[in-house]
């Protein structure tokens, strides 16, 4: 079996969560005897010795990834198309599409081609990603599209320009209509796919939604971090300040602003709160502010040795993030996990059992998670640590993936 896999817009060397995924799946299949190739953006790091599969480096003057500018241009039409016709294969299976004319739609129904598609976010039908501007969800594809972005947004070149000489968009129209033209070509891509697979429920939810017409079969990613889970066992009964630590991005999308809060309604005299990751200078201030140490940025592979020390982790995202690969981290190394009722997170994270969920626009909601983590014991979170189970590993969902090749077959 022939199997193409689709994620443009970065390198596929690039380390984060769509790439690192799909590199590590093509070489899982390229060594379980498929025929793999991935067609991702122009990569200067790639390594043929660590990789196995085969690599098509792909990317388009006129298109580019994270431009609100409408995603159609013939010379990156024939680029793709040249590329799929002479690989030629079994199976495609799509994973981002950042900078592909979306009339590939058109395309792969009327040559029969058989093709999947990962929902690994909402970029399919929100041209920004996230479903989220000015500090508000956007609860679904509407009106409210049609007037997301001005004019100067949407051309490649003006964009630049605007960014480079700081000029204040809040003087131009908003006028998308764009958007909607987009929706349009990317609902027929995922109404042609013979199947599509959400990352998590909510993911799954947003699209049917957003009338988003196919089978859906929600496939949780597998992380490297659950293939060495250890089941924990109790070691320090003792009294003492129980750590919690919270990773990655310190921004207020990335619930920055929510850790801020947590740590100003619990004590300190019975926690302590910790940053590891990314965050800018005025971020670096707020957190010295509240009690926050900030450890600095961590290398990914030293992630379980230096979780060791923490016991409680917060993802708190405050948008419907997709299906957060540090929920997984955390469990996978046996840390209870206080989240939010955001995306993927409630796929993972069960109340009271692996750790606390609350919702970020509810006062109340975070008020009871609170008087619930308040009256932790040392005790309590051992016996959590305990209990805790792993997520999917990197060889169980291959296992599931492989099948879902076959019936397609």
């Amino acid at each position: 079996m022939k199997i193409m896999h689709i994620c443009t817009g970065y390198p596929i060397s690039f380390n984060g969560g769509i790439t690192n995924y799909v590199r590590a799946l093509a070489n899982e299949q390229q060594q379980a005897g498929e025929e793999v190739v991935i067609v991702g953006g122009r990569d200067n790091k790639f390594n043929k010795k660590e990789n196995t599969f085969k690599y098509i480096e792909y990317n388009s003057f006129f298109l580019k990834p994270f431009s609100l500018a409408n995603k159609k241009n013939i010379f990156a039409y024939q680029k793709i198309k040249k590329i799929i016709y002479q690989e030629n294969p079994d199976i495609i299976h799509i994973h981002m599409m950042l900078d592909i004319d979306l009339r590939i739609a058109d395309f792969l129904i009327e040559n029969n081609y058989k093709y999947i598609i990962s929902l690994h976010d909402y970029s399919f039908i929100c041209p920004r990603i996230r479903m989220f501007k000015n500090n508000e969800l956007c609860n679904n594809i509407g009106e409210k599209c049609l007037k997301c972005a001005n004019f100067t947004e949407q051309n490649i070149f003006i964009n630049k320009l605007c960014n480079v000489g700081k000029i204040n968009r809040e003087k131009f129209k908003n006028n998308s209509p764009n958007f909607h033209k987009m929706y349009q070509m990317n609902k027929k891509l995922l109404e042609g796919a013979t199947l599509l697979l959400p990352v998590s429920n909510r993911v799954k939810d947003i699209y049917i939604k957003a009338n988003i017409k196919n089978k859906y079969e929600v496939l949780h990613i597998g992380n490297v971090t659950a293939n060495n889970f250890k089941k924990y066992k109790s070691k320090n009964f003792q009294p003492r300040k129980l750590k919690v630590v919270f990773l990655g991005n310190f921004s207020k999308i990335k619930g920055g602003e929510e850790y801020i809060k947590l740590s100003k309604n619990l004590d300190h005299r019975k926690f302590e709160f910790y940053f590891l990751g990314r965050c800018s200078e005025e971020e670096r201030d707020k957190m010295l502010k509240n009690a926050i140490v900030n450890k600095g940025s961590y290398k990914q592979n030293e992630l379980s040795k230096i979780l060791r020390e923490y016991d409680i982790g917060c993802v708190l995202s405050i948008w419907e993030d997709n299906a957060p690969q540090v929920v997984m981290e955390l469990l996978n190394n046996n840390i209870p996990v206080i989240g939010t009722k955001m995306g993927g997170i409630p796929d993972f994270v069960v109340d009271n059992m692996n750790g606390f969920l609350y919702d970020p626009y509810d006062k109340k909601s975070f008020l009871s998670m609170i008087e619930k983590v308040s009256k932790l014991t040392v005790e309590e979170i051992e016996h959590m640590k305990e209990n805790i189970t792993p997520t999917v590993t990197t060889q169980e969902h291959f296992k599931s993936l492989q099948k879902i090749y076959q019936k397609m077959l």
